[in-house]
């Protein structure tokens, strides 16, 4: 950051973000699109269309393309306006020359399998078909830049920054009340090549998406404990095995351990 620090850009509002470049920027519009309320969630789209369409070179591009991910994990649950926009926003990527991978691709036409809206499902329709042109065009020039998502698996590089974890100076966005029938628990999941656990939560586990996005490798989860306070129980076993972190939420636990976590509802 220039001529600012940064606990005043964190100050800023969307609008204001778009004078600056790079991760920094780029990493605090996330944590607006994410728990921002409506208006803030349309600024920011509108904040990364701007840095697409007026201010890009090679090291923004990659700074912009963590935005994608997060657009596509949270399409879902947006209304039509913002889901319009996300459409908007990713078919701008393609329009500076940019291939979407085939793990892309896949979650954007799950996400046309689901939409009701027709003119939502047809701007995401121009992007599958915009993206198959450009990849067969890409065989014959070399200009064109490749985004794979498995690249952006790590969501720590976002998570831990600075430029997110400082609170938005702004009433934060309105999250749904809990129902009865949703069940809130800590959930262990494993992947089976190495065997390490993430230890994370959920509001519902009913409709809980545990990755946006096809991992590159086999998993299942293998226990949860139900609670109404599910902040307090995951912090309680991120500190317990804070020792056998290997990143993010993903622990190198043994079989003790995992019996021990088993056992966990009868104390």
């Amino acid at each position: 950051m220039t001529k600012i620090t940064v606990e005043d850009f964190n100050r800023l509002s969307p609008k204001d973000i778009r004078e600056w470049f790079g991760l920094g920027p780029v990493t605090r519009i996330i944590r607006y699109f994410h728990d921002g309320q409506f208006k803030h969630r349309k600024d920011a789209l509108k904040t990364i269309n701007f840095w697409l369409r007026f201010h890009l070179t090679e090291e923004n591009l990659e700074a912009i393309f963590w935005v994608i991910p997060f657009l596509i994990e949270q399409f879902p649950a947006e209304k039509k306006v913002i889901r319009y926009e996300i459409g908007v926003t990713l078919y701008l990527f393609l329009e500076n020359k940019v291939v979407y991978d085939d793990e892309t691709i896949e979650l954007i036409t799950d996400l046309i399998k689901k939409e009701k809206d027709e003119k939502v499902k047809s701007k995401l329709e121009f992007i599958i078909l915009r993206n198959d042109w450009q990849r067969k065009l890409e065989l014959l020039k070399k200009s064109y830049r490749f985004f794979l998502l498995k690249d952006k698996l790590d969501r720590t590089i976002v998570k831990d920054s600075k430029f997110y974890k400082e609170k938005l100076p702004f009433k934060p966005r309105r999250q749904e009340e809990v129902k009865p029938e949703n069940i809130m628990c800590v959930y262990f999941l494993q992947e089976k090549e190495k065997g390490y656990i993430k230890v994370g939560k959920t509001k519902n586990l009913k409709t809980k998406i545990f990755f946006p996005y096809k991992m590159p490798f086999k998993w299942e989860v293998i226990h949860v404990i139900e609670s109404l306070n599910v902040d307090s129980l995951e912090k309680f076993f991120h500190k317990k095995y804070k020792d056998n972190l290997i990143n993010g939420e993903w622990f190198n636990l043994s079989n003790k351990d995992i019996a021990e976590i088993k056992m966990f509802q009868t104390k």
